[in-house]
């Protein structure tokens, strides 16, 4: 049979999955087994009793299938064309069957149940292939991400699932930097129109011409190449070094995750061995696409930071939403989807890997003290290509203006910020249907807008916490700072400040108070 339906609760799921695996990839009944347990069993795991697995024999992947051709059959080693697919489905009530799917009036009920998939492809030992995983198919989830509609089919059911794009690498056609490339486009090719999902063979070809040595068996890339390849694919990279920004690295960082921008982050151990702490250098590639849940308590726990008003009358006090110290979720192609670290410690899942996974204690404590030397050295951010405003310009920009003698601010005020980039078309909707006072409503829709605008939301005190009672819109696509030229509108501290393109000046009157909830829709939250 090509398809079967087993629970993921199932005491003869291993049993299962294993014998299946070795039929088809024609290896050892035990060495099947040991895949399964090590690398596929770690996946399943995290998932809610209640999933059904939807077991499909003999599938025909597209990413593995170019992988195959441009590489693996080339080989004296025989590699299968074909893998195997795990399809999931939440069924609390227990009704998915395999006739299921033969009834049009259960085609719903599939489609609202389903949570997404793993191939496996036969490349052992890294058999986990291209996946996407529903982050509410989880058992803990309590975090919000990037996520893209990601279509498939079960049965011959055409299925979708809110999810990110996951795959482990094959350490010879793909390494993780160009996983971590195959991901993010998939991500975006998904999600947007302007942008299409690229195979392994496509990324050798881009980099062709910039290669000066064989592309295969794939050795990684350098965070240029990686920022090369963004800009081939059509995005206006920035590349962010932490030798270059120091203090504002993680902030910035921050601040572009906040904004639903998945973040290419590369990570290495190079300051240690150069100090010959340790031998083995480590360089590694991850993405960073979101966040755990922020509470009002962790909202409490920032520190300000001092501007000098600029009337000469003292300093305003502000809080910044990206020095929030709070995890972020990663995703790495050596680990399940879905990890969740710090910035300061972006390795720690390593030294939680057991013993068993090492040949003795002496080789995990000797890996546990490479990874932890490893740092966010650079990130790169895939933004739109007609976005010319920076993070780090335009929150400074931000302090700037609210520090002014514009809005009036008494001495030792204490305000908290949130800055983040979203598309003109999404602020606008928020707008309209936010609680937001219909004369301000008025006065934002009113403005011209670029495709991509800045938003800073500043409120007086964190128990407003979901609420904001100021706002200052920025153009993304005015990169030149001088008058205040990024200015689209501003309203804190009852005074609405406006750029006047035509005069090139700044046009400030007094408002009455206003209070409206924040906008929450760059990440998306399911459960």
């Amino acid at each position: 049979m090509s398809f079967f339906i087993v629970s993921i609760i199932d005491p003869d799921l291993e049993d299962i999955l294993g014998q299946i695996v070795g039929e088809d990839f024609s290896l050892s009944r035990d060495r099947a087994q040991l895949l399964i347990t090590k690398e596929v069993m770690r996946h399943l795991k995290r998932f809610h009793d209640d999933t059904k697995i939807v077991i499909e024999r003999n599938y025909v992947d597209k990413v593995y299938r170019d992988s195959y051709y441009t590489y693996y059959a080339s080989k004296r080693t025989s590699y299968g064309r074909d893998a195997i697919k795990l399809s999931f489905f939440s069924d609390v009530a227990d009704q998915i069957r395999i006739d299921t799917f033969k009834k049009t009036d259960k085609v719903t009920f599939l489609e609202e149940s389903y949570r997404g998939f793993i191939v496996l492809r036969p490349t052992p030992p890294y058999i986990v292939g291209r996946s996407a995983i529903a982050p509410n198919l989880l058992k803990s989830n309590s975090f919000k991400t990037c996520l893209a509609y990601m279509p498939s089919t079960a049965v011959g059911l055409k299925v979708c699932a809110q999810a990110f794009p996951f795959s482990s690498q094959d350490t010879e056609t793909i390494s993780c930097a160009e996983t971590m490339i195959w991901a993010l486009m998939e991500y975006y090719g998904n999600k947007y129109a302007e942008y299409s999902p690229v195979l392994p063979s496509q990324i050798l070809n881009i980099l062709k011409q910039n290669i000066v040595e064989r592309q295969l068996p794939s050795s990684g890339l350098s965070v240029d190449s990686m920022s090369y390849l963004l800009k081939e694919c059509g995005f206006g990279p920035k590349l962010y070094s932490r030798k270059e920004f120091a203090s504002d690295f993680n902030m910035l960082l921050s601040c572009y995750v906040e904004s639903g921008i998945p973040v290419i982050i590369a990570l290495d151990n190079a300051e240690a061995v150069k100090n010959k702490k340790i031998e083995r250098l480590i360089g590694h590639a991850v993405l960073c696409i979101g966040h755990e849940d922020i509470t009002e308590d962790t909202v409490r726990t920032i520190t300000s930071e001092d501007f000098p008003l600029k009337n000469g009358k003292g300093v305003l006090k502000i809080k910044d939403w990206d020095t929030i110290s709070k995890k972020f979720i990663f995703i790495d192609d050596n680990f399940p989807v879905y990890q969740a670290d710090s910035l300061d410690m972006p390795t720690k899942r390593y030294l939680d890997i057991p013993e068993s996974e090492y040949t003795d204690a002496e080789a995990k404590k000797k890996a546990d003290k490479e990874w932890a030397a490893c740092k966010i050295s650079h990130f790169i951010v895939p933004l739109y290509k007609k976005i010319y405003l920076e993070a780090y310009v335009a929150k400074k920009f931000v302090k700037e203006l609210l520090s002014s003698e514009y809005f009036e601010y008494a001495d030792n005020r204490e305000i908290h910020i949130r800055t983040f980039l979203c598309s003109a078309r999404s602020y606008r909707k928020y707008v309209m249907l936010s609680d937001m006072p219909d004369k301000l409503k008025s006065l934002i829709m009113e403005k011209s807008f670029p495709k991509f605008v800045w938003i800073t939301e500043v409120t007086s005190h964190w128990t407003a916490f979901g609420r904001t009672n100021g706002v200052v819109i920025l153009d993304a696509t005015e990169a030149n700072t001088l008058d205040y030229r990024p200015l689209i509108f501003a309203i804190c501290n009852g005074f609405i400040v406006q750029y006047d393109k035509n005069t090139k000046s700044i046009a400030s009157c007094q408002i009455t108070g206003c209070d409206f909830s924040v906008f929450d829709k760059n990440l998306k939250k399911l459960s």
